[in-house]
């Protein structure tokens, strides 16, 4: 018998309990510990590496500060995350870089891929951030008709939008930032990272310090 029942049992009959009451005890005390939950992958402290390579740029392109969204269109906390994006584009027009990445949550979004796609495609005719406006402005109605409403409204041709849309480049895109945002472990969205260091917390405030503190030459 282990220690931790029989100072169970001693206890027990010192402070003069039932025999009942002592083996309801034991049966408590015996019964085997819930199983651990996995462990979640850890979360970098940062700095990690996040390509840039052929991403469109919002703001100032010589920038010290690289502010990275990913996102999914269809997720609300990512809709209410624009205002957020808009204003730090205001305040700090030469001092950042925004770029956004595709990172729909299939799971849980039945629309959300069809959107990235219709963003990706719309930026092969020159429209990403015309059409990244629209999405969001729209994350209610991303259904394929609707899609394709927007890149008429936007003027794209509809031939090559459909070709597209469907075809393995855009797919490829959407795959490869998927793909980086498991490598440096992003567990939703929105997450932002200014210069490779995760935001950890979603406010005008927080983003301003970090922004600032790449500006002036530091991580």
């Amino acid at each position: 018998n282990s220690p931790g029942l029989a100072a169970t049992v001693v206890a027990g009959v010192k402070a003069g309990k039932p025999d009942a009451e002592i083996m309801a005890a034991l049966k408590q005390n015996a019964r085997p510990a819930a199983p651990a939950a996995p462990a979640a992958p850890p979360v970098p402290t940062g700095p990690v590496q996040i390509s840039t390579d052929g991403a469109y740029v919002k703001g100032s392109p010589s920038a010290k500060a690289t502010l990275v969204e990913y996102a999914d269109f269809q997720c609300p906390y990512c809709v209410r995350a624009v205002p957020m994006v808009q204003q730090v584009l205001q305040k700090y027009p030469n001092d950042v870089k925004y770029i956004f990445k595709q990172l729909p949550l299939v799971s849980i979004h039945k629309f959300a891929e069809p959107a990235a796609r219709a963003n990706v495609a719309a930026g092969l005719q020159g429209k990403f951030w015309e059409m990244h406006e629209v999405l969001f402005q729209n994350s209610r109605a991303l259904d394929d008709a609707s899609l394709r409403k927007y890149a008429q409204d936007l003027g794209l041709d509809m031939a090559r939008f459909d070709k597209d849309f469907n075809g393995p480049a855009v797919k490829q895109t959407i795959d490869k930032d998927v793909a980086e945002s498991q490598r440096i472990v992003v567990n939703g969205t929105p997450t932002f990272f200014v210069n490779g260091y995760q935001v950890p917390s979603l406010d005008i405030d927080t983003l301003s310090k970090m922004i600032e503190a790449a500006r002036a030459g530091g991580d």
